[in-house]
C-alpha cells in the first residue's frame, strides 16, 4: 500500500497522468466542437435561466424536482433493503406456544338430550357443523339409524352396540337445532367449563 501512494505521488507519474486528461478533454472538445466561448456562453444562458423571473422561480421547481428523486431513490432502497433481509432465526431455548385451553372453541362435544354431539364453534360462539354419536361407544349416528315410533316420536338405535334412546320427541332435524341451542346457551354462560373439567 505504501508503495503504491509513493508511485501515484512521484511528480513524474502525476504530471502525465495530467497531461493523458488534458489530451483526452481536448479531443472530446474538438470533436464536438466546443470551444472556451461556447462554454462560457453556455453558463451565461444557464444562469439567465436560472434567475429569470417568472410566476414560479425554477429554482424551486428544480429543488422540488430534486427532492422527489431524492425521496424516490430513498423509498427504492427502502423496499429492497426490507425484501433482503433475513427473517430472525427463532432460538433454540424458545419453547413453542402452549395451546389455548381458556377458549370456548375447545369446547367440542357434550352429551345432550341422551346423546353425544360434536360441532365446531366461531370465535363469537356460534355452533355448526353438527354430528352425533353414539354416547356408549362413540359410533357415529346417520340417518338411517333413526327411526320413527308413532306419529311425533323418533328413536335411535346405534347399529354397533344397540344402545337406544328416543331422539326427544322431534325430528333429527330439530334435534341439531336444540343442539346448536343448548351449545351456545352453555357458551355464553361459561357452564362448558364445568363439562369439559368432569371430562378430564
Amino acid at each position: 500500500m505504501g508503495e503504491q501512494k509513493g508511485f501515484w505521488n512521484n511528480a513524474t507519474v502525476a504530471g502525465i497522468a495530467s497531461a493523458i486528461a488534458l489530451s483526452v478533454i481536448g479531443a472530446f472538445a474538438a470533436y464536438f466542437g466546443i470551444t472556451a466561448e461556447k462554454a462560457v456562453d453556455t453558463l451565461a444562458r444557464m444562469w439567465r435561466f436560472w434567475i429569470a423571473e417568472v410566476a414560479l422561480p425554477r429554482w424551486v421547481f428544480w429543488s422540488w424536482a430534486a427532492i422527489s428523486t431524492l425521496l424516490f431513490v430513498f423509498v427504492v432502497l427502502r423496499i429492497y433493503v426490507v425484501s433482503t433481509e433475513q427473517p430472525e432465526e427463532p432460538s433454540a431455548k424458545r419453547t413453542p406456544p402452549k395451546p389455548e385451553t381458556s377458549s370456548h372453541r375447545t369446547y367440542t362435544t357434550d352429551v345432550l338430550f341422551e346423546w353425544r354431539w360434536r360441532w365446531k364453534s366461531t370465535t363469537t360462539g356460534e355452533v355448526y357443523s353438527i354430528s352425533m354419536y353414539c354416547p356408549k361407544c362413540d359410533q357415529q349416528m346417520v340417518a338411517s339409524d333413526i327411526r320413527r315410533q308413532g306419529y311425533d316420536r323418533y328413536t335411535g338405535i346405534c347399529n354397533h352396540c344397540s344402545y337406544y334412546a328416543a331422539v326427544d320427541g322431534e325430528s333429527p332435524l330439530n334435534m341439531h337445532d336444540k343442539v346448536k341451542r343448548a351449545a351456545e346457551r352453555k357458551i355464553r354462560t361459561g357452564e362448558w367449563r364445568q363439562v369439559r373439567k368432569s371430562r378430564a
